[in-house]
């Protein structure tokens, strides 16, 4: 390339590329930067954080980097000019036959080019989530989109302000003060007339969009008219001090020649244009500016004049704004829908009028009304990803007349609400209330549920008690759906009733069906059963040595672990997914010839989920070895869960409906701590069993809530080894860059 601009932009480089500065500015970066990933993504893999994180695992870091890159900019462009001054070339460089816009070109791109390879410094960033979690493309490149615009932005102010003074001082802290105050008016409140100064100047807001991965027409606009506007200043300063020996002050800054003029009213006439087009790409990995197609296609169901009330106060409106303004979205695309905030003070009245004809209001919550009826969406911070997910399942219940009920049986150590990461599911419940259903809690103080409705044990570790078992049967006879997750810790009781309704789990097999082969010993509820054991995988442990992928979770994913031809598990294999079982035990449907003497109706089962050939062998919990037995490489595939539908009983109060139950050998599969894995399939599989189990057809497509570039799926070592590589090494390479710049200066 031949261009006067592209050899002065390569000197430029390649003087920076042997200075010592451009070393350090790179090792003092990439430093913080990756000390604001690793605490990130520590925070992110921390067991007790579910869905916590509200923005994809680099965004932090780049929201840091973007502010450390005002501090550091005007450190890379100071010496643009000033090193012309200060090596006797500055009279040089101005009598040489070169067009000013040349020169001006020159060092702006050489500027631009120092900037952005700060940028590109922080590739390591992506490269390491991509090991550990899961990269937005989308996101990530309206992020660096952003990034590379403020770095022009950046090095074009520089370029001129660094014409108007002569000391590199003095240019860092003019260059530095017109940063902090455009910075600074994007704090200011939109009301009023500095509002609107503040949200036209305001530099924080624009890089914000496309950080939150929203690239609009509006904001790369002006950035691009901010880089004009100072490249046409310099050129003028440029100009003047080319043809006036002693320039004055006022020609020196030109702050109103007729060309900055021009181009600064182009500029905001280009802005304000686009403002007003609206013309923007959501590329979010939340997709927080759009309205998911699937939530469109509910929207054209709704019929009937439908509310959308949010209930939070003023000064929540900051961390809320995002699902207030998809919920303004929502609205405007169906006529017959509304949206209001309720303050707590301000609408009090109305408050109360609500909460006497639907009940108390949680705050913050957003309500979906129609008439009468009306369904609550909790919010907390993972709201903003699950929010069109969550308002799909609302309009889903209100649309059936008699939603389906989930009531989850609580009183004997079962998973429940608030009870965390390992024993809460209110990430399930969550679930459930996306394809329609509705949960509730039962015991042996409330009322049978009816047939419609599903009960859910979810890992009990005490005795059920005849009542409650009694219950269970009646429900089933009377058409009614169960789901049953146990593990090793279930009690007996439990797996006797299991028995006698067709399936065998660990902790209920009777010896005496081992040794004597006594069919019988099935039925009879003293006999002597084996000790519960949990499944040990070969794979994920002895094989691996991966201690925090521990032998006791088994990974379910292919035709040969979860069945293709249920309809419950099929669209698992379509879609690729795959399930995390943790402590699971061995689940076998029994002959229903077997258990025809208890009374049990003939069923047909079908297998959901087993184990591969020769992987899995059976271990006592707390019991310290792990050895390898003989034989298990021939050893068969153990059966994990099973569906079981009853044929109708004579006397059912659901008339031609058979019972149905689920049984899964695995607490923890619906828990908080692996339900809310985006990685995993639990809370799908689950879901369409609750609506089975209700007597419903499969769940309709929801908006799926993108979870997993939010989410960190890495053992302890691994992410070690990149956080150390990150943190460490690589700002150390850059400090190795400055000593060897520093001592090649000194020869």
């Amino acid at each position: 390339m031949n261009s006067a601009w592209f050899h002065i932009a390569r000197r430029d480089v390649r003087a920076a590329a042997m200075s010592p500065l451009l070393w350090l500015i790179l090792a003092a970066w990439t430093g913080v930067i990756h000390l604001v990933f690793t605490l990130t993504l520590i925070t992110a893999h921390s067991p007790s954080v579910t869905m916590d994180a509200v923005t994809p695992l680099y965004v932090a870091a780049l929201w840091a980097g973007s502010l450390i890159l005002l501090l550091f900019a005007p450190a890379l462009t100071m010496n643009a000019w000033s090193a012309e001054r200060s090596q006797g070339t500055w009279q040089l460089l101005l009598s040489l036959p070169l067009r000013e816009r040349d020169l001006i070109f020159g060092k702006f791109i050489a500027a631009w080019s120092m900037l952005t390879t700060l940028l590109l410094a922080t590739i390591a960033l992506p490269l390491t989530l991509s090991c550990v979690s899961e990269v937005a493309p989308g996101h990530l490149t309206a992020c660096y989109v952003g990034m590379f615009l403020l770095a022009g932005f950046l090095a074009a102010l520089g370029t001129w302000v660094g014409l108007l003074l002569d000391g590199p001082v003095a240019t860092y802290i003019v260059t530095f003060a017109v940063v902090a105050v455009l910075w600074l008016a994007g704090a200011i409140s939109p009301d009023g007339l500095f509002g609107a100064l503040g949200s036209t100047l305001g530099l924080g807001p624009r890089i914000g969009q496309f950080l939150a991965g929203r690239i609009a027409l509006a904001d790369t606009l002006w950035f691009i008219a901010g880089i004009t506007v100072f490249l046409t200043l310099a050129h003028g300063v440029l100009r003047a001090q080319r043809h006036y020996a002693a320039p004055s002050r006022w020609r020196r800054a030109c702050a109103f020649g007729g060309p900055t003029i021009v181009m600064s009213l182009l500029g905001i006439v280009a802005v304000v244009a686009a403002n007003r087009s609206g013309i923007a790409a959501d590329l979010s990995a939340d997709h927080r500016f759009s309205v998911s197609p699937a939530l469109v296609g509910h929207l054209h169901g709704v019929k009937t004049h439908t509310e959308l009330i949010g209930m939070w106060d003023d000064g929540d409106d900051g961390t809320l704004g995002p699902i207030a303004d998809l919920c303004r979205r929502v609205s405007d695309l169906a006529p017959q829908m509304s949206w209001r905030r309720w303050d707590s003070t301000r609408h009090r009245p109305a408050i109360v009028a609500f909460e006497s004809l639907h009940g108390p209001t949680a705050r913050p919550s957003v309500w979906v009304v129609q008439g009468e009826r009306a369904q609550c969406i909790e919010l907390h911070r993972g709201s903003r990803k699950t929010i069109q997910r969550d308002l799909a399942g609302a309009f889903l219940t209100l649309a059936d007349p008699h939603p389906s009920r989930v009531h989850f049986l609580v009183g004997h150590g079962e998973l429940r609400s608030g009870g965390g990461a390992q024993d809460g599911c209110d990430v399930l419940a969550g679930h459930l209330k996306s394809v329609g259903l509705i949960t509730g809690i039962t015991d042996e103080s409330t009322a049978a549920p009816p047939p419609r409705d599903v009960i859910a044990v979810l890992g009990p570790t005490a005795s059920l008690g005849f009542a409650m078992l009694a219950r269970l049967d009646a429900h089933l006879r009377d058409g009614g759906g169960v789901l049953v997750l146990a593990d090793d810790r279930a009690p007996q009781d439990l797996g006797r009733w299991l028995r006698r309704r067709g399936v065998l789990i660990s902790g209920a097999v009777p010896s005496d069906l081992i040794t004597k082969n006594d069919l019988g010993s099935l039925l009879r509820d003293n006999a002597e059963v084996y000790p519960p054991c949990y499944l040990v995988s070969l794979n994920n442990y002895v094989r691996g040595k991966e201690l925090d992928l521990a032998n006791q979770n088994l990974f379910l994913r292919d035709p040969d672990r979860i069945n293709p031809t249920a309809n419950l598990t099929a669209p698992l294999i379509n879609g690729e997914r795959q399930l995390l079982a943790p402590f699971s035990i061995a689940c076998e449907a029994l002959s229903p010839k077997v258990v025809a003497p208890a009374g049990t109706p003939p069923f047909t089962a079908d297998w959901l989920l087993r184990t591969l050939g020769g992987d899995v062998w059976e271990h006592r919990r707390g019991s310290p070895s792990f050895e390898i037995p003989n034989g298990l490489a021939a050893a068969d595939a153990r059966m994990l869960a099973w569906s079981l539908l009853y044929t109708p009983a004579h006397d059912a109060a659901a008339s031609g409906h058979g019972g149905r139950l689920v049984v899964w050998g695995c607490r923890q599969a619906a828990s908080d701590a692996v339900v809310s894995q985006a990685a995993y399939a639990n809370g799908q599989l689950l879901a369409a069993a609750c609506r089975w189990l209700a007597g419903q057809e499969p769940p309709p497509d929801v908006p799926e809530a993108e979870l997993r570039p939010f989410q960190v799926v890495a053992s302890e070592g691994t992410l070690d080894f990149l956080l150390t590589l990150l943190v460490a090494i690589v700002p150390v390479l850059f400090i190795g860059g400055a000593l060897v710049a520093w001592f090649s200066q000194r020869r």
